[in-house]
């Protein structure tokens, strides 16, 4: 997975920016940096163009930002007061491409020397090229101590993101009274599932379905994508306790037609 899956295009939108004399005829533009995890280098995507100061200016220039799957993308953004023909630099702010929301936009804090000087929101739209991961699980001898209550379980599929509540890629079909359930295979593109970095961590929770109650945890565990891949089980824990395990019946990633997700 070294050529390019997918392209993010960027646009950027500043907020309550605070210059020092507001009053000065200044312009200010970003300047965008990549370079992957293990890489010491940056190197320049571009900048956008200059904006006849306001606090809330909004970037018209798009940066697009190819994908490689198991190179996670940094991305470093500069934004700068241009006064006459001096450059200074407002602040940054830094970030992985994982980081960013699924299908939104994001809000960074600019920092100078650990002041704050302003917010930038980060706007992505995601076009996929290819890679579809499917995966289907089942549960194995999952922990019922309740010999009165037969389990009707599902599944809820997350990634989880640092600083961020995780995100919820999906909800299961429930498997009436069994503590072995099969759940059907689900498809997903890759790059919804692990960003750009097939070892970003997910969690798996199963739950009994109750209609007439409050639905309840049964037991919950970690994988990611490359494990999924690699059909590493998956331990299933609630209180620190072993609630069962979830096997990997299928995974794998196919090429698809490229699509683009807003």
């Amino acid at each position: 997975m070294n050529k390019p899956q997918s392209i993010v295009k960027l646009t950027l939108q500043a907020k309550e920016l605070r210059i020092e004399d507001p009053n000065s005829k200044h312009k200010t533009c970003c300047k965008v940096f990549t370079k992957t995890d293990n890489s010491e280098k940056w190197e320049e995507a571009g900048h956008t163009e200059l904006i006849e100061f306001n606090i809330n200016p909004e970037y018209k220039k798009e940066f697009k930002i190819q994908v490689t799957y198991k190179k996670s993308k940094l991305i470093k953004i500069i934004l700068y007061d241009f006064f006459g023909n001096y450059l200074q630099k407002i602040g940054k702010v830094a970030f992985t491409l994982s980081d960013l929301m699924i299908n939104g936009s994001t809000t960074f804090s600019i920092k100078n020397y650990g002041e704050i000087f302003g917010k930038l929101i980060v706007h992505s739209e995601i076009h996929h090229l290819s890679e579809q991961f499917k995966f289907q699980i089942r549960g194995e001898n999952l922990v019922n101590k309740d010999p009165f209550n037969f389990r009707s379980p599902y599944f809820k599929f997350y990634r989880l993101r640092k600083g961020q509540e995780n995100f919820q890629i999906y909800k299961s079909e429930v498997i009436e009274e069994s503590l072995n359930p099969a759940w059907n295979q689900v498809s997903f593109h890759l790059y919804d599932v692990c960003g750009d970095n097939i070892h970003t961590p997910l969690k798996v929770e199963v739950w009994d379905s109750n209609p007439m109650l409050e639905d309840v945890l049964m037991g919950e565990g970690y994988t990611s994508a490359d494990q999924l891949l690699g059909k590493k089980s998956i331990t299933l824990k609630k209180n620190k306790k072993f609630k069962g395990k979830i096997e990997i019946i299928r995974a794998e990633v196919l090429d698809q037609k490229i699509r683009s997700s807003f």
